[in-house]
């Protein structure tokens, strides 16, 4: 059994901490029985030796709108802490993430998912465990999500709860277009609220996921502030605070007028740059600057990410 101390254990755990964090909620994510135990013992300071790998299974809605009705699928995760090379301490951390087939899934489509899975990059190739897990569940609920019985035509859309809107602040001040920077953000459902809070309150701008994450918002200056403590409190209340990491870079004074605004609503656009490459490799960067350049706002995005932290 592999040493607390091992560069790849740590590694290892680090990225189930992060899975805890991300999934906190029952039956989100369960561990196997030795992962639970040496997570506890790492928990509580001890340095007890590592299982030769830490599992964890992960059930989630495949479509977040749909409730608690909404269909299901499982996905193994499995951490190896064992180095390929028996002596290897320096070795990259693996991943092996495994998709169960739902009983309303052909097996064609579940053959082509399997297939379609992308491998971990190395370190050297821009390879991040962390990044990989999260884009990898992402492409699995996002492929099975228009197979799911409750997608499909001839199937009534069961009815949504009806939540009250919260009203936005009085705010008479400027337009403003504000940047912000987030370390990670990947999961749908919190892009999802980024959007929603803001057409609700008549902000415009639009959300690019990822790891950095951009998000762009158009708003009075007091409306964008309560607009992200709105986000924090109630969004991401589930989300641990030192993940909850979000900083300003960069923000201009458009006007009185909304029709100084270069956006007509707030859009998530990481399906749009998908095709760029993964936001953040700079091999793409160009790309993704041009198309700022052609909404208008090629300028305010260049100082935006001279500011970002390396």
């Amino acid at each position: 059994m592999p040493p607390f101390s091992s560069p790849l254990v740590q590694s290892q755990l680090s990225t189930l901490l992060l899975l805890t964090a991300m999934y906190p909620l029952s039956p989100e994510l369960t561990l196997a029985p030795s992962t639970s135990a040496f997570a506890q013992q790492a928990e509580e300071g001890e340095e007890g030796d590592a299982p030769d790998a830490l599992e964890v299974e992960l059930d989630l809605k495949v479509d977040d709108s749909k409730g608690e009705e909404g269909e299901r699928v499982g996905i193994s995760v499995r951490l190896p802490t064992v180095p390929l090379s028996e002596g290897d301490e320096e070795e990259e951390a693996r991943v092996e993430i495994h998709p169960k087939q739902p009983t309303w899934l052909p097996n064609s489509t579940y053959t082509s998912l399997l297939d379609s899975l992308p491998p971990l990059l190395p370190l050297s190739e821009g390879g991040d465990p962390n990044e990989h897990i999260l884009t990898t569940i992402d492409l699995i609920l996002t492929t099975l999500c228009p197979h799911a019985p409750s997608n499909l035509p001839d199937s009534p859309p069961p009815e949504k709860e009806k939540k009250g809107k919260t009203l936005p602040p009085k705010d008479d001040g400027p337009q403003e277009r504000v940047w912000f920077w987030f370390p990670m953000l990947h999961t749908r459902e919190k892009r999802r609220d980024l959007v929603s809070y803001a057409n609700e309150w008549g902000l415009t701008g639009f959300v690019l996921a990822g790891k950095p994450a951009l998000l762009c918002v158009e708003g009075t200056g007091i409306t964008v502030e309560k607009y992200m403590s709105r986000i924090k409190s109630e969004s991401w209340g589930d989300i641990p605070s030192f993940q909850k990491k979000v900083s300003e870079r960069f923000r201009k004074e458009l006007g009185p007028s909304l029709s100084n605004r270069a956006f007509s609503t707030m859009t998530d656009i990481t399906s749009t740059v998908s095709k760029y490459g993964r936001f953040g490799d700079r091999g793409e960067m160009g790309q993704v600057k041009r198309m700022m350049e052609d909404w208008g706002v090629g300028e305010d995005f260049r100082l935006a990410v001279m500011k970002r932290d390396d």
